[in-house]
């Protein structure tokens, strides 16, 4: 066994001699990358891994740590989005001439909210001019019609004529939309891309570059995200009771995705590259036959001492 600690690989090396099992045929070890490669921080891709702690932590340790959090937790903190609400604004903003929006929108399901949200970039900062959305009362779903005429009349006032929804997006929803001349386009998101979306609009609340209306329901709907699942298969949604939503995140979230993502991708393996022995020439130097397989090792690596 080699590691960039020789103390470690000492140790490791004693505990095998030890434990006199010749029977087990593998031994795993899990430790976050920087414990095998000590430098792994150092230079620019250490700038680079420090930006995704910044912006995600529980991202930054899961991704280039193994560490996986316990799921179920709460996604965004209470410092994040009240960082993000800005007092200094009014709630509704007013159209500006020159500026190019975007909307998003999130339909209601049975007694989810139908959200909405324009955005635009100035610079690098995302801001949401409008942020609204329709609830359903009980035993009195949503009237389609009537919110397609009302939210026309928003996107007609900033001059969009065409907004997205995800894959659940609905057809007769978009034929009355249709009639005012605005397209509703469908963007099918995947879990994996649902979760960069997150990511992204964390990242953006940590770095100070949104400016989203103050507003409790707000809060309250992305407080309400948590973090179910294991491993790198986990999802963010709000749980599947009365009274919690993430319709407003998710729009706020995908305006932010399409404006101006952030996600910092650092690969590891190419980091990683030299950074641990070449088994083939280890395998040598200790005088121990190679592996018929190059992608595994022997069958009894348990009984040698390396």
């Amino acid at each position: 066994m080699d590691t960039a600690w020789p103390s470690a690989t000492a140790s490791v090396t004693r505990v095998i001699s030890a434990s006199g099992r010749a029977t087990a045929r593998r031994m795993f070890l899990q430790a976050p990358s920087w414990v095998f490669r000590p430098t792994l921080l150092d230079g620019p891709q250490g700038d680079e891994l420090r930006e995704v702690q910044h912006d995600d932590p529980d991202v930054y340790l899961r991704d280039y740590g193994a560490q996986f959090g316990k799921a179920g937790g709460a996604y965004y903190t209470p410092q994040e989005i009240d960082g993000a609400m800005r007092a200094d604004r009014p709630f509704a903003m007013e159209p500006e001439r020159g500026r190019e929006y975007y909307c998003w929108i999130d339909q209601a399901l049975k007694c989810d909210l139908f959200a909405a949200a324009i955005g635009y970039r100035d610079d690098n900062m995302v801001v949401y001019p409008v942020v609204t959305w329709w609830e359903p009362k009980k035993g009195a779903p949503l009237d389609d019609k009537e919110v397609a005429k009302e939210l026309a009349a928003i996107l007609r006032a900033f001059g969009i004529d065409r907004l997205k929804a995800d894959q659940w997006g609905d057809i007769a929803f978009a034929n009355d939309l249709a009639l005012y001349g605005i397209r509703l386009e469908t963007e099918a998101k995947t879990n994996q891309e649902s979760n960069a979306m997150h990511s992204n609009f964390k990242a953006g609340m940590r770095r100070g570059i949104l400016n989203i209306p103050k507003h409790d329901m707000i809060r309250k709907d992305v407080l309400a995200c948590r973090q179910t699942g294991k491993g790198n298969a986990f999802k963010v949604a709000a749980p599947q009771r009365k009274g919690f939503h993430d319709d407003i995140t998710k729009v706020l979230a995908a305006l932010a995705q399409d404006l101006l993502p952030l996600g910092t991708a650092v690969d590891l393996e190419a980091l990683n590259a030299g950074a641990v022995n070449d088994r083939d020439r280890l395998f040598k130097e200790r005088g121990f036959p190679l592996p018929e397989d190059p992608e595994r090792l022997p069958t009894n690596i348990m009984g040698q001492v390396f």
